[in-house]
């Protein structure tokens, strides 16, 4: 018999500066056969499970019917802001602990699914991170947070229109906030409450100089 996620547990968030400095949450994940481990999944991994869980259950996600849906929504907006966010992980915790629990609760057809046990199922980079030792915010210390984090803004130079459902279109003069960036040349960013990935080929920074942190590509490169 195949398992499936039986306990989930949001322990904390852990701040990271490879390859640029973001934030994963700490999830303790308990198996019905009794077994344990722990993942580390950004903002942006969510995002994108959650697309292909609708994808995959549309009934379940209410996109026949929306009386239908019994797929938890991901939080988003809390997340987001053109502000210093001190507290992060008090912020982004509960409603990423809620949604999880949320999802497991769900009937074996979704909960035991094999898309959801792949996205709690340890990764390479779980086991053996490929970064610098990182510093961790446990929830009972997330008051003391005193370095604010602050998304850099960035403005659209032209129109871009997405074409995949996980990608965010541009409007040329867009301001956006850049909350993860992929060294393909495509970034995860906020505008006007959308959420998605777009070039960054599209994009300038705010004060007109230049970042080197990630090369900028053409779309599709």
């Amino acid at each position: 018999m195949s398992r499936s996620v039986r306990d989930v547990c949001v322990q904390g968030v852990e701040k990271r500066k490879f390859p640029n400095k973001h934030y994963v949450y700490i999830i303790q994940v308990t198996w019905t056969t009794g077994a344990t481990n722990k993942i580390y999944r950004r903002y942006s991994q969510f995002f994108e499970f959650q697309l292909a869980l609708l994808s995959q259950f549309p009934v379940q996600g209410g996109k026949r019917n929306p009386e239908d849906r019994v797929i938890p929504f991901l939080p988003g907006k809390i997340l987001f802001g053109r502000s210093h966010i001190r507290g992060v992980a008090e912020q982004r915790m509960g409603p990423i602990t809620e949604y999880l629990e949320k999802l497991i609760s769900l009937p074996q057809e979704v909960s035991a699914s094999q898309i959801v046990n792949n996205f709690f199922e340890p990764t390479d980079e779980d086991i053996k991170p490929t970064r610098e030792k990182a510093k961790s915010i446990r929830e009972t210390e997330a008051h003391n947070i005193s370095e604010p984090i602050l998304l850099e803004q960035w403005v659209a130079i032209g129109d871009f229109e997405k074409t995949k459902r996980a990608e965010c279109s541009l409007k040329e003069g867009d301001v956006v906030d850049v909350v993860e960036k992929k060294a393909s040349g495509w970034w995860f960013i906020e505008n006007a409450g959308s959420q998605g990935w777009a070039p960054a080929a599209y994009l300038e920074p705010v004060s007109g100089g230049q970042d080197d942190e990630v090369e900028k590509c053409a779309p599709g490169g």
